[in-house]
C-alpha cells in the first residue's frame, strides 16, 4: 500500500465511520446526493487542472510513494484526494453546523476575501511563475463567482469556522505530502513556503474547498 493511499485513508476514515454509524445527529448519509454532485462538478475541474499542471511541470509525484495506476499523468491516489478531501471537509462543515448556531452578520468576511483577491492579483502581476498566476486567477474567479451568486456567503460565521478548521487539517496533511515528499514542485512558484508547503497551496486549498462547499450547499437547497 502506497504512502499516498495511506494518507487518503487517514483523511477519510473517521468521517466515513461517523457517516455510516451516526444516523441521529449529523445524518451526513442523508446529504450524500449533494456531496456527490459537488465532488462530480468541482472535483472534475480540479482533476483536469491537476493533469494539465503535472504535464506543465508545476508539480510531480514521487514514484516511491504512489502506486502504479495512473490517470493520464497523475496517480490514482491523487484522484482519490479529490474525493476524500471534500468528503471529510463537508462532513466537518455539517458537524460545525450541528453544534454552532448560524449567523450571517460577520460583515468583515467579504472584506477579508476582497483583500485576499487584491493580494492574489498583485502576486500574479509581480511573480510570473505559471502556477502562481493560475492559482491567483482561479482563486479570484472562484470567490468572485460565489459573491455574485450569493452576496452573504462570506458573512456566515459557520463558513469562517469551516475555513479555520479545514486550514488546520490542510496544514497537517499537506505537510506530510510536501515533507516526505510525495509531491514535489517545479520552478513555477514564488518559492515562499510555510514549513515545506508552498504559499500558493494555501490559496489553492481555500478556493477549492470554498467551491466544493458552495456547490454542495446550492445542490442541497434544491434537493
Amino acid at each position: 500500500m502506497s504512502t499516498y493511499l495511506l494518507i487518503n485513508i487517514a483523511i477519510i476514515i473517521f468521517p466515513l465511520i461517523f457517516t455510516v454509524f451516526d444516523r441521529k445527529r449529523i445524518r451526513f448519509v442523508d446529504k450524500l446526493p449533494a456531496l456527490l454532485v459537488s465532488i462530480g462538478v468541482v472535483g472534475s475541474i480540479f482533476v483536469i487542472w491537476d493533469i494539465i499542471a503535472t504535464n506543465r511541470g508545476h508539480w510531480a509525484f514521487n514514484p516511491d510513494h504512489v502506486g502504479e495506476f495512473h490517470l493520464f499523468s497523475i496517480p490514482l491516489e491523487e484522484v482519490l484526494f479529490f474525493i476524500t478531501v471534500p468528503f471529510s471537509c463537508l462532513f466537518t462543515y455539517e458537524s460545525i453546523r450541528y453544534f454552532v448556531k448560524e449567523s450571517r452578520n460577520f460583515v468583515l468576511g467579504k472584506y477579508l476575501v476582497l483583500v485576499f483577491c487584491i493580494v492574489a492579483a498583485a502576486s500574479a502581476v509581480v511573480f510570473h511563475g505559471e502556477y502562481t498566476v493560475v492559482v491567483s486567477v482561479v482563486s479570484i474567479l472562484t470567490f468572485g463567482t460565489i459573491y455574485l451568486v450569493e452576496r452573504d456567503f462570506f458573512d456566515s460565521k459557520i463558513y469562517w469556522l469551516f475555513v479555520m478548521v479545514t486550514f488546520g487539517l490542510f496544514f497537517i496533511f499537506n505537510y506530510f505530502l510536501t515533507s516526505i515528499p510525495i509531491v514535489t514542485y517545479g520552478n513555477e512558484i514564488i518559492g515562499l513556503r510555510i514549513t515545506t508547503i508552498p504559499v500558493e497551496d494555501f490559496a489553492y486549498n481555500w478556493a477549492m474547498l470554498s467551491a466544493y462547499l458552495f456547490v454542495y450547499l446550492k445542490t442541497k437547497s434544491l434537493l
